[in-house]
C-alpha cells in the first residue's frame, strides 16, 4: 500500500477532528517505501500541533509543554527538507482534514497565498461535512474560519460564503435547537460587506416568540437589536431593547424563592434588565427593577450553607497558656501581641497560587456577599500562567485569603486569651496609658482618644472601640505618609483641599518605601477592602452589625492596633527584651510565632 491509500484508511470521510493518535507504527509499517514512510512520520508531526484561529491569522502551538522546559512537536521544529516533502504531496489525494492540516500550516508558516485558498475551502468543506445542529460548535469553527481567512486575503469566493451561509439561515428559519443559526446571523452581522438583513428580523421575531431556552431568547433579542441599529432605526432598536428587559424582569418575578440556583439566575436577570432601563432612556423602570433585587437578595443569606471544619488543638492551647503563667498585667498584654500573627504577603501570594492551580478554580469567578445579600465584590478566577498579568485580582484573593486566617485567629487564639487577661486582672483606663504615652507613632493630641478606645476593646466591647480606632488608625497612616514626605490632600479647580482616599493612602509611594510593607497590607485589608474585613467602610456608613464588630476580624484588628502602639512603647520594648519574657517567647509553639 501506498502512502495515500494508508491514510485514507487511518482517517476516515466522517472523522470531525484530526488526532495524531491514529499514525500509528503498525500502520507505519505497513508501508513498504522509505519515503512513504518519512511522509508519514512527518504528517503524524503536523497533526499533533495545536491551531487557533485569531483574527490576525492561524496561531500554531505545542500540545504539551513541560516544567523540565521540554515540549511537544511545534511547528518552529519543521526543517527546510520538511516542507519540501509537504509541497511534494498530491493534495487532492488526501484526506480532507489531512488537506486542512498541510494548506494551513503551508499558509501559516509560509504564507503561500494558494494554500491560503486551499484552506479556505477546506474549512468550508468541513462546514458542510460536519453540519449538526444538534451539535453545531464544530461545524460553527469550520465556518467560522473559512469565512474570516477568505476576508482576510481577499477572496472572491468570500461574498459567495456569506450568501450560502445566508441561504442555510433561512432554510433552518429558527427550528434548529441550540444556537447555530444564531450564530450564523451573528457571523453575518460581523461581516462589513453584508446588509442583507430584512428577512432574517422576522426570523428572529419567531425564535423569541417561540423558544424555551432564555438564553437563545436573549441572544435573539439582542441580535434583533443589533439590526435595527445597523439599519439606522433607533427607535425600533430602543423598542426591542425595553422588551427585552420585560421579558427578563418576568422570568425572573417568577423564580421560587427557597432555591439558590434559581436566586441566582433570578438575580443576573433583573440586574441585565435594570441595565437595559437605566441605558434606555427608563430611569423609573430601573429604580423599579432595582427594588425587586433588593427585595430579591435579602432572602440569599438564609440559603448560603456554612462550611465547617474541627481541629484539635488542646496541645497547642495548653503550651501557649503556660507561656502566661505568672505574667503582669502589662506583660500578659505584650504576650498577646507575640501571638497576633504577622500575615506575610509572600506566604498570603503563595497561598492563593497553590489553589488557584486546581483546574476548577480557573473557570468561575465567585462574589462576595453582604450580610443584606448584596453583591460587594466580585472575584475574578486568577491566570496561573500570567500570574503580574493582573495584581489586582491576584490581591483581591490575597486579602480574602488574609481575612480567612484573621477570623480563626480572632475567633480562637486571641479571643482565648484576651478573656483570660479579664478573668485574671481588674484594671481602669489608666492602666493601659503605657501603650499611649510618648508614643512618637501617635499624632499630637489623640493619645487620649486612643487610650479610650483601647479600654473599650480592652474591657470586651470591641464593637464600640472600632468606631475610635478605625478612623483614628487611618489618621496615623496618614500622618506617617506626610512625614515621609506624601501630599495627603487633593486640591479642586476652586482651591478647596480633600483628605485622599484612605486606598491612596496605602498606595503612596512615600508610605511603601518607609515602612514594612507586610502590616500596611494587614491594615489595607482590615480596613479598606472589599475583599478583606473592610472594617472602616463598613463603621463609616453604619453596615457593621454588633455581631460582626466582635468578630474575629474585629478582634484581630483590635490586637494589630495593640502590636502596632507596642513597636514604638518605651515600656513594652522594657518587657519584649527582659531576659525572662526572652525565655517565654523561646517557648511560643512554631504557629504562633511572629
Amino acid at each position: 500500500m501506498d502512502i495515500y491509500e494508508v491514510l485514507k484508511e487511518i482517517i476516515l470521510t466522517d472523522e470531525r477532528r484530526l488526532k495524531a493518535g491514529v499514525f500509528t507504527d503498525e500502520r507505519r509499517e505497513i508501508l513498504t517505501d522509505e519515503f512513504d514512510k518519512k511522509i508519514f512520520t512527518l504528517l503524524q508531526l503536523i497533526s499533533s500541533i495545536g491551531v487557533k484561529y485569531e483574527k490576525s491569522g492561524i496561531m500554531f502551538y505545542p500540545m504539551f509543554e513541560w516544567a523540565d522546559g521540554t515540549r511537544s512537536f511545534a511547528i518552529d521544529d519543521l526543517t527546510d527538507d520538511d516542507f519540501r516533502i509537504l509541497y511534494s504531496l498530491k493534495l487532492d489525494e488526501l484526506p480532507l482534514l489531512l488537506r486542512t492540516r498541510v494548506s494551513e500550516v503551508l499558509w501559516g508558516a509560509k504564507k503561500d497565498y494558494k494554500m491560503a485558498d486551499l484552506a479556505c475551502s477546506c474549512y468550508y468543506e468541513l462546514f458542510l461535512v460536519t453540519f449538526d445542529p444538534h451539535k453545531w460548535s464544530l461545524c460553527f469553527k469550520y465556518l467560522s474560519n473559512a469565512i474570516a481567512l477568505a476576508a482576510q486575503i481577499n477572496l472572491k469566493k468570500y461574498l459567495a460564503y456569506l450568501q450560502q451561509v445566508y441561504d442555510k439561515i433561512i432554510d433552518i428559519n429558527g427550528t434548529d435547537p441550540l444556537f447555530l443559526s444564531l450564530e450564523m446571523i451573528n457571523l453575518l452581522l460581523n461581516q462589513r460587506k453584508w446588509t442583507k438583513y430584512d428577512t432574517i428580523l422576522p426570523l428572529l421575531d419567531k425564535i423569541i416568540t417561540n423558544s424555551e431556552n432564555s438564553n437563545k431568547t436573549k441572544q435573539a433579542y439582542n441580535l434583533k437589536t443589533k439590526i435595527l441599529l445597523k439599519q439606522g432605526d433607533t427607535g425600533r432598536a430602543t423598542e426591542n431593547s425595553l422588551n427585552l428587559a420585560r421579558y427578563l424582569e418576568e422570568r425572573a418575578s417568577s423564580v421560587s424563592v427557597d432555591n439558590i440556583q434559581s436566586i441566582s439566575s433570578a438575580l443576573n436577570d433583573y440586574q441585565e434588565a435594570l441595565h437595559i432601563f437605566r441605558n434606555n432612556g427608563a430611569p423609573g423602570e430601573s429604580e423599579r427593577i432595582h427594588k425587586k433585587l433588593i427585595e430579591l437578595q435579602k432572602h440569599i443569606p438564609s440559603l448560603m450553607l456554612t462550611i465547617t471544619s474541627k481541629e484539635d488543638v488542646t496541645k497547642t492551647y495548653q503550651e501557649v497558656l503556660r507561656l502566661f503563667d505568672g505574667l503582669s498585667f502589662e506583660e500578659h498584654i505584650v504576650m498577646l501581641t507575640q501571638i497576633t500573627p504577622l500575615l506575610k504577603k509572600d506566604n498570603l501570594k503563595q497561598q492563593v497560587l497553590e489553589r488557584a492551580s486546581d483546574p476548577l478554580s480557573q473557570l468561575f469567578s465567585s462574589n462576595i456577599i453582604s450580610s443584606s445579600g448584596q453583591t460587594i465584590a466580585k472575584m475574578d478566577p486568577i491566570d496561573v500562567n500570567n500570574v503580574d498579568k493582573d495584581t489586582e485580582t491576584l490581591e483581591k484573593h490575597m486579602h480574602r485569603t488574609a481575612l480567612q486566617h484573621e477570623q480563626i485567629h480572632g475567633n480562637n487564639y486571641l479571643k482565648w486569651f484576651h478573656d483570660l487577661l479579664n478573668e485574671r486582672f481588674a484594671y481602669t483606663k489608666d492602666d493601659l496609658s503605657f501603650l499611649v504615652s510618648d508614643n512618637p507613632i501617635i499624632p499630637p493630641g489623640r493619645e487620649n482618644i486612643f487610650l479610650s478606645g483601647l479600654y473599650l476593646g480592652m474591657t470586651g466591647d470591641i464593637y464600640l472601640s472600632l468606631h475610635i480606632l478605625a478612623p483614628q488608625i487611618e489618621n496615623l497612616f496618614r500622618c506617617i505618609a506626610e512625614e515621609a514626605g506624601a501630599v495627603m490632600s487633593t486640591l479642586d479647580s476652586k482651591n478647596i483641599s480633600e483628605a485622599k482616599l484612605l486606598s491612596k493612602v496605602f498606595d503612596s509611594a512615600e508610605l511603601i518605601d518607609c515602612y514594612d510593607n507586610d502590616i500596611l497590607f494587614i491594615f489595607k485589608g482590615l480596613l479598606n477592602e472589599k475583599a478583606g474585613a473592610n472594617i472602616r467602610n463598613r463603621i463609616a456608613h453604619g453596615l457593621m452589625e454588633e455581631s460582626s464588630g466582635n468578630g474575629g476580624e474585629a478582634r484581630f484588628f483590635f490586637w494589630w492596633v495593640v502590636k502596632l502602639l507596642s513597636f514604638t512603647s518605651v515600656d513594652c520594648w522594657k518587657i519584649l527584651s527582659s531576659e525572662r519574657f526572652q525565655k517565654k517567647k523561646e517557648a511560643l509553639p512554631h504557629n504562633q510565632q511572629t
